[in-house]
């Protein structure tokens, strides 16, 4: 009977998660939005916390809550980003565009003590996007020749095993099957011109570990990995019909994209200071050193408008032909955490937190229109409220400050350009649940 319940919930996770996952924009274009209890502390301490959402940065939290317990989250990301072009190849075109669309982030996760059988083993599974993000800009703007909309949708399955070594010491390992689909659009010849793309999905593995360390109650340390995983996206690059750049073009080509997502190792510590005072801190080290870009690459012969030109009108490639390359020498992006959390009474805890994000984009010329990132400081507050014994209610939120940040790209054929200057701002609100479900 609760292998059945484990299963059912399982099921209803995972439904839920593929129906409302939308991918949003984050440091990179890494989704950190993975728990509401978290995000109230700016995920200060989050790979050593004793809630469920842990799982995502720290496998070994899977041992945390003894029986079967759920924690499940949704975020809304509300960014304001605008590209205001400061030179262009179009001066006559709009210098100007917002970029950032509204985002829906769930994530869920549970897990199962096999009390009947080792009590010390226990099973867990993540859902979530780790990886997405989504910008639609003004479809006259002066930058569309070199980026228009694009969408990097993602979801990710964590199935997790962990093991209580003893009072002290907890370790996890866990396997990662990732869907991805990506969409990356510009306009062709002119800003009003049709739009060439790239569409293409793929499915990867990959694999997390942690371990959790408690040498007191008054302390809980945590280390956590999720390895990088490499999609091979399989599509087809193609030209929208029109009197310009459509026809010969529009019929597409069979291509592929290699997309390297990053390794991610997160150290966190959760440290009591008084019976109902706790502080937290984090560092986080992202390999975003791998990602390079992005180059579609042909599957096929056929015909694209970025090879059209003279001694080739038709622009006709071979399998093997570089289609179209996007330029992304990253560096490791960092991020530091620190926060507290307060419990007021038996029924409600209050924390706050900030953070300091260094981007891995350090270069206008590596920063893509679609990814507008730079350096950001985060700040931020929320609670938690137990309703009964068994259910919690958690509640987040974060503004996080973008600094100023510059672009200068050419597009695929290097005959446009545009600089820019890049201002943004993100709020993002967390709600969540978690229930002890035996």
């Amino acid at each position: 009977m609760r292998t059945n319940q484990f299963l059912s919930r399982t099921a209803a996770v995972a439904v839920a998660v593929g129906i409302g996952a939308n991918s949003a924009l984050a440091g990179g274009f890494f989704v950190r939005e993975q728990g509401a209890l978290g995000q109230g502390a700016s995920f200060a301490g989050a790979g050593a916390s004793t809630a469920l959402s842990a799982m995502f940065m720290n496998s070994a939290a899977v041992t945390s809550l003894d029986g079967m317990n759920a924690d499940s989250s949704l975020s809304a990301i509300l960014p304001e980003a605008k590209f205001t072009a400061t030179s262009s190849s179009f001066p006559g075109a709009n210098q100007s565009t917002e970029i950032g669309v509204d985002a829906y982030v769930p994530a869920s996760y549970l897990n199962y003590q096999f009390k009947n059988f080792d009590k010390n083993l226990y099973f867990g599974l993540g859902v979530n996007s780790a990886f997405g993000l989504k910008t639609e800009p003004n479809r006259t703007w002066a930058g569309s020749t070199v980026g228009a909309s694009t969408r990097l949708f993602t979801v990710n399955f964590n199935p997790t095993l962990g093991y209580k070594l003893s009072d002290k010491i907890s370790v996890g390992v866990g396997a990662q099957f990732e869907y991805a689909k990506g969409v990356f659009k510009f306009a062709t010849g002119s800003p009003a011109g049709p739009a060439t793309f790239y569409e293409g999905d793929s499915m990867a593995v990959g694999a997390t570990a942690g371990v959790m360390f408690t040498p007191s109650e008054a302390t809980r340390i945590g280390l956590g990995w999720r390895s990088q995983v490499t999609h091979e996206l399989d599509g087809h690059f193609a030209t929208g019909s029109s009197t310009i750049g459509g026809g010969l073009f529009a019929a597409g080509v069979k291509s592929k994209v290699d997309l390297r997502l990053p390794d991610i190792v997160n150290l966190s510590l959760v440290q009591a200071v008084a019976p109902n005072v706790r502080v937290m801190a984090t560092v986080e080290w992202t390999n975003w050193a791998r990602f390079g870009g992005l180059e579609v690459v042909s599957d096929s012969t056929g015909n694209v408008i970025t090879k059209a030109g003279p001694g080739n009108p038709t622009g006709a490639v071979v399998p093997g032909s570089s289609i179209a390359k996007i330029s992304g020498a990253w560096e490791d992006g960092w991020f530091f955490s620190g926060g507290f959390e307060y419990d007021v009474n038996k029924q409600l805890t209050v924390r706050a937190g900030g953070a300091y994000e260094i981007s891995p984009i350090t270069k206008a010329t590596e920063r893509i229109t679609s990814i507008p990132d730079a350096d950001r400081i985060w700040a931020s507050l929320g609670f938690s409220y137990n309703l009964n014994h068994a259910t919690t209610i958690d509640f987040g939120y974060s503004h996080v400050f973008v600094d100023e940040a510059k672009i200068d790209r050419l597009n695929v054929t290097e005959t446009n350009f545009i600089k820019a200057d890049l201002d943004a701002s993100v709020d993002i609100i967390s709600l969540g649940v978690r229930m002890k479900l035996n």
